[in-house]
């Protein structure tokens, strides 16, 4: 038997929220004692120890600065042969002014917010509200801009545990700087003035009625911005850089948080590392890449070399296709192509409407497209649809309930394999041409 070991959580001797709380029952703050015989308020000195924690005092230290020892206990409480007794502990940090601080009132409001974090975790058994999975970002550096793009893992894999293994991803942010430490970036203040939060340069989300600034789960007064449901993309073009100077980008996937847990848990996102040496550089590993996360890039964008050829897409101009409209393929991220590599495009149907016992009475409509991989065994390597497409590639016409490809003007696909189409169809329903339809005589 192991305890906690196969069993639910929430459930009887192993939830934790059901062992009794002794709470904080001794604080002493002094100056450190000489290290001398019998070494009193020392470890070494059991009942000099057990004399100073196992009082129940709280007491205020009101003497000079200098070297200081605190020292913080619970109990006690009677330990019997074979009994397990779980120890729970928490290091808050916070910020807060130091004029509350002096106060008579010892007022601490920053503190407090944490500690009230920190006790919903504690009672939903530590199992704390995960960020989405991490994409892995990609840069590439060209003449004057760089192409960020970004994998599909957050937003397709996310599963929260503490949420019952929902899929709560909600959006991307793309940060960027010209610092290590991200520094410049960091202009966002909660409601005590200090630095929290990036702004980010490019921001997209879901398009779930998700939207606006997170009415819960506030952060020292700051509520967490979740988007305008403009639906999430895999790549951004930073035109605002300059030739020959590094830029750091760094992406988080964020979800919504939990509104309906206790007072609300604010939304989180995936960390950011970026390790620094003594000399304040990136450090480097062993096999001399940087120390970075998956989805941080470092990047200086340049001129091309004298010479440089770009890579190029050959489409099929031979190729028989009915219809209208047109597909032209893009290369947005060389770095990510597929060289030599065949694709094929095909574009998803929906019948609107059908008239019995007439000739040619169906009405189509274009409900969206995939893309295949031929050199790869025709696998799938892009989709849109009505369950999830980029932009607002796809219209919903709720007067007859079908979706279709936007007819009002050319628009562009996610990337995928480092490309994307720029794609025009003026045709929202397809019907028979009586006019240039019959048969050939031969």
């Amino acid at each position: 038997y192991k305890q906690g070991v196969g069993c639910e959580p929430n459930f009887n001797a192993t939830d934790v929220s059901e062992s009794d709380m002794v709470g904080l029952t001794s604080f002493y703050m002094f100056p450190v004692p000489a290290h001398s015989a019998p070494y009193t308020r020392w470890f070494r000195n059991d009942q000099s120890m057990w004399e100073l924690i196992g009082q129940d005092s709280l007491v205020e230290y009101l003497g000079n600065i200098s070297n200081l020892i605190e020292t913080f206990a619970s109990g006690p409480f009677p330990l019997y042969q074979g009994r397990e007794e779980r120890i729970s502990m928490s290091e808050l940090h916070s910020y807060d002014a130091l004029e509350g601080l002096n106060s008579d009132e010892h007022s601490a409001p920053a503190l407090y917010e944490v500690k009230r974090i920190v006790q919903v975790i504690y009672e939903k058994d530590y199992r704390f509200a995960q960020p989405p999975k991490m994409p892995t970002l990609t840069a590439t550096p060209m003449d004057g801009k760089v192409i960020l793009t970004w994998d599909d893992v957050a937003d397709k894999k996310t599963r929260d545990p503490f949420l019952g293994n929902i899929n709560d991803f909600e959006g991307y942010k793309l940060f960027r700087a010209t610092d290590k430490k991200m520094s410049d970036a960091q202009v966002i203040t909660d409601g005590f003035g200090n630095p929290i939060y990036l702004k980010p340069i490019f921001q997209c989300d879901k398009k779930d009625d998700i939207r606006g600034f997170a009415n819960y789960g506030a952060i020292n007064g700051i509520e967490y911005n979740l988007g305008y449901d403009t639906g999430i993309v895999h790549h951004f073009v930073d035109e605002n850089v300059q030739n020959g100077r590094t830029y750091y980008y760094a992406l988080v996937a964020y979800d919504y948080g939990a509104p309906d847990i206790g007072p609300g848990i604010a939304p989180s996102e995936n960390n950011i590392v970026i390790e620094l040496d003594e000399s304040e550089e990136i450090r480097q590993l062993a096999d001399g890449t940087l120390a970075i996360g998956p989805n941080v890039a470092v990047v200086t964008p340049h001129q091309e070399a004298a010479g440089y050829v770009p890579p190029s897409v050959d489409q099929d101009a031979e190729q028989q296709t009915l219809g209208t409209g047109s597909v032209e393929a893009e290369i947005l991220a060389r770095n990510s192509l597929k060289i030599n590599h065949t694709y094929k495009v095909k574009f998803l149907i929906d019948t609107l409407a059908y008239i019995k016992n007439c000739d040619n009475a169906v009405r189509y409509t274009t409900t969206g497209l995939q893309v295949y991989d031929v050199t790869a065994g025709d696998q799938l390597v892009y989709q849109e649809s009505p369950e999830a497409y980029a932009f607002s590639n796809l219209v919903y016409h709720d007067t007859l309930d079908y979706w279709t490809v936007r007819t009002d003007q050319p628009f562009s696909t996610d990337i995928f394999d480092g490309l994307r189409l720029n794609i025009s169809q003026d045709v929202e329903q397809a019907t028979y041409d009586f006019e240039n339809s019959g048969w050939l005589q031969g």
